[in-house]
């Protein structure tokens, strides 16, 4: 038995535990009423929490765009020095491009394009994720996607060097095709490379339309859109694979630090005994990230109070930001397409009727919100910008070759 000396302590002790255990109880139980809501109303405006709901239809490999990509990036042939090239290959004028260089890179990386090629003409692909593991799913290599990219750039490059536009044409249908495959997949990841891929082929359209292409129908073709569904549902799409794959690991939420590297112990030891509040709170940050996408620019994303600062979402905080930082990367692309098809369209109108016109509607810009540029020049050419594209391809430097998409100088009209 206790003396009578030491049994005060241990009541005090005591009823400090049973304090403890009905704090955390309560904090639990309320976590628990917050996710409940968040939860509602992210399926109700973002999409269902349901990771099967992700998975496609399964596809024979020999049907299957992706299946092909994937062999492509397998059977690539480069060295570093290779892939510095690759990406030089943006940079270099036609002064200083080594065409012969690229050639003999080319021709050991043919049995790679024939297969990115091959994948061209299939309409269906599914890269057969296992989206029920959630975060623990197996992403495949897609570095070797924006390499196979790059090849099929410096393939248009060549044969345009060479005048044989047709190959070149061919080149860019096989970059859009891996854009496509890509962005038909629900991970962000996969979403922000088929964004760099997408613009490697509007690279390619930029110097077809320098070297002067001017076949109407060509022009036409271009200007097709690259995607059946809308940025912003392909945006809201992957919020609900990242909302999803959080609420299913919400009874191990600690583990959230193998992704999340720079939470510190304290907020690591909030999202072991706090799980629920703190999903709550990403779910809740993905959703008005969701609501407010569709009619800002991405200034305006950064301007909004309700998504301004990571203090708001606690130790998920980061993970708000991170998807903030790729809505403004789905911003510029945007952007950047809405540019090509109005380069394309002035393109064509100049070929048409002759020569450009005099003046040219003013388009706001999904990225910066500012109009888009046109200038006349002296010589018949013109200039169409857009003002305050700041870059967003830091995995392309230096000199963020990509980030030339902004100014589009069309050449004098050919006289008929």
């Amino acid at each position: 038995m206790l003396t009578r000396k030491f049994r005060p302590f241990a009541l005090l002790f005591g009823a400090f535990v049973l304090v403890a255990l009905v704090a955390v109880t309560a904090f639990r139980v309320y976590g628990s009423s917050d996710l409940t809501t968040a939860a509602a109303a992210f399926e109700a405006e973002v999409h269902p929490l349901d990771l099967e709901s992700f998975l496609r239809p399964t596809v024979p490999d020999a049907q299957n765009a992706a299946h092909w990509i994937q062999a492509a990036g397998a059977a690539l042939a480069l060295e570093e020095e290779d892939v510095e090239f690759l990406r030089g290959n943006f940079l270099e004028d036609d002064s200083t491009f080594d065409v012969e260089r690229a050639r003999a890179l080319l021709a050991t990386n043919q049995p790679a394009l024939d297969l990115l090629h091959r994948a061209t003409g299939l309409d269906r692909a599914n890269y057969h994720l296992d989206y029920p593991a959630g975060l623990d799913m197996e992403i495949p290599n897609l570095l070797s996607h924006l390499h196979a990219s790059f090849l099929l750039l410096l393939e248009s490059r060549v044969a345009l060097h060479d005048g044989r536009w047709d190959d070149a044409l061919r080149a860019h249908g096989a970059q859009r095709r891996v854009a496509v495959v890509l962005s038909e997949e629900t991970p962000l990841i996969f979403q922000l490379v088929g964004l760099v891929v997408e613009k490697t082929a509007w690279k390619g359209v930029q110097w077809m339309l320098a070297a002067g292409l001017d076949d109407p129908a060509t022009l036409r073709a271009l200007r097709q859109p690259l995607y059946t569904v809308a940025p912003l549902e392909r945006f809201r799409r992957s919020m609900g694979g990242e909302g999803a794959c959080f609420y299913a690991m919400r009874d191990r939420l600690d583990g959230v630090g193998e992704w999340v590297p720079d939470l510190s112990w304290w907020q690591k030891q909030q999202l072991r005994y706090r799980p629920e509040p703190n999903l709550a709170k990403i779910l809740e940050g993905f959703r008005l990230l969701s609501q407010s996408y569709p009619e800002n620019t991405a200034r305006q994303l950064a301007d909004d109070p309700r998504l301004n600062g990571s203090h708001l979402f606690g130790p998920m905080g980061i993970l708000v930001g991170n998807l903030t930082d790729a809505a403004y990367k789905f911003k510029h692309a945007e952007a950047i397409a809405l540019l090509v098809d109005e380069a394309l369209a002035l393109r064509l109108r100049g070929v048409e009727e002759g020569a450009y016109p005099a003046t040219w509607k003013a388009t706001p810009s999904p990225y910066s919100g500012q109009a888009f540029r046109y200038e006349t020049q002296a010589d018949g050419s013109v200039i169409l910008s857009a003002p305050g594209m700041i870059p967003t391809l830091e995995e392309l430097r230096p000199n963020g070759p990509l980030n030339t998409l902004d100014r589009w100088a069309l050449p004098p009209v050919a006289l008929q």
